[in-house]
């Protein structure tokens, strides 16, 4: 699929932005929203993601589903497969903590986000990433970079440029077949395994429990406490 691309060299925050201007892009493309720098980033459960003028990857990528189709909850997995599979070959082995964010050795590389807006006729899907290239902020968890992993300075344009193809071609793939093609590979990428005793906070709940198995659909099913293999869509795994 081809790409419409948006580039700054600051901005709020590339979600935002495209969720805002959503009548600029043609539905039948790939939009790409990109910045050096956001000053107001964010992660998931409305967690700031800290976006410095680092020569890191900021950016968002936009997907128009038809609206008979209904929400896409997997392309957040398709742009993280789609990044794993660019720094495999650059010699490092990413791993997926529950839903989509990146760790390597244990240490955050990357992070995703999506959020959605509708129209008349379709459900638009803005997939964020934030990509520690060159350098990672200064956080109370364990972080890490690219360039720190291969000992080198990553281009920025020539990883998006890569990141780009890979996803393409990801995604048209999955709007013909669905997540199973990816499913395999998501599997094998996940940073948890089968008995991993894990806490769990979905909305205002806390759960605590063990890794049970992914579903065909890319969903968590947690066995809780009591026995029960509860189904879980969205959440976070605790640390």
């Amino acid at each position: 699929m081809l790409y419409k691309t948006f580039h700054f060299p600051n901005i709020d925050s590339t979600n935002t932005w495209a969720l805002s201007n959503t009548h600029l892009f043609p539905r039948d493309k790939i939009t790409l929203v990109y910045a050096k720098k956001q000053s107001e980033g964010r992660g998931r459960h409305k967690n700031q993601w800290t976006s410095p003028n680092a020569n890191n990857l900021y950016a968002t990528f936009g997907v128009f589903i038809p609206l008979e189709q209904g929400v896409q909850p997997n392309l957040p997995q398709l742009i993280a497969l789609a990044t794993i599979s660019v720094m495999e070959k650059m010699g490092v082995q990413p791993k997926i903590k529950w839903p989509n964010d990146l760790l390597v050795q244990q240490k955050k590389i990357a992070g995703i986000l999506t959020e959605t807006s509708i129209d008349d006729q379709h459900i638009f899907h803005a997939v964020g990433i934030g990509v520690n290239l060159n350098s990672s902020p200064d956080l109370p968890r364990p972080v890490t970079s690219l360039s720190a992993e291969i000992e080198r300075e990553i281009d920025l344009e020539e990883f998006l440029d890569q990141l780009k193809e890979t996803f393409s071609r990801f995604l048209s793939v999955f709007l013909d077949a669905g997540f199973s093609p990816y499913l395999p590979a998501f599997k094998a990428h996940l940073n948890h395994h089968e008995n991993q005793e894990l806490s769990f906070h979905e909305k205002d709940c806390q759960w605590k429990g063990k890794f049970h198995s992914i579903n065909d659909d890319g969903t968590l099913n947690l066995k809780l406490e009591t026995g029960e293999v509860r189904r879980f869509i969205a959440g976070e795994i605790l640390d």
